[in-house]
């Protein structure tokens, strides 16, 4: 089994963490999904740390538009976003998160050549032989600090 890294925005990050959105939109994504047996989150700017580990249980492909129909509550993003996002596709994937546990200790972007990568993935890396500990319950200052505030509930 491998692991991987996967860039995402703050904002959703926080979403993930409370629990709030399940399900992560991409443009692409790689059909061996089922091989990663740990997806790490890395939050982008401002944060610039790896926050977060969590598990891949399914990944669809799917028309734009039976994600907004049938998932908009798990995804956080508001239809005129997202159909930015998706721009010029009839489909997307939606990988589908469970079990996310926050890092006890976050890796800061200018650590990230201990999980052998030189700068974060534009979208997703592998991270091969990588262990990196969690605790399901773990807290960062600086990440707090950073996000305090900033939590709204996903529209259904």
């Amino acid at each position: 089994m491998r692991s991987m890294l996967i860039s995402i925005k703050p904002e959703f990050v926080d979403k993930i963490l409370t629990g709030e959105k399940t399900i992560e939109l991409r443009r692409r994504f790689t059909r061996r999904w089922d091989e990663v047996d740990k997806l790490f989150i890395y939050s982008t700017s401002p944060v610039k740390s790896v926050v977060a580990e969590t598990k891949i249980t399914d990944v669809k492909q799917l028309s734009v538009n039976h994600i907004l129909r049938n998932h908009r509550s798990s995804i956080c993003i508001d239809e005129e976003r997202m159909r930015s996002y998706f721009e010029g596709l009839d489909f997307g994937y939606a990988i589908f998160l469970s079990n996310v546990r926050r890092l006890e200790s976050p890796i800061e972007l200018k650590n990230l050549a201990s999980l052998g990568l030189q700068r974060p993935p534009q979208s997703y890396s592998y991270l091969d032989n990588v262990e990196i500990e969690t605790a399901s319950i773990a807290s960062s200052d600086r990440y707090e600090r950073l996000h305090s505030g900033r939590r709204r509930r996903c529209a259904a």
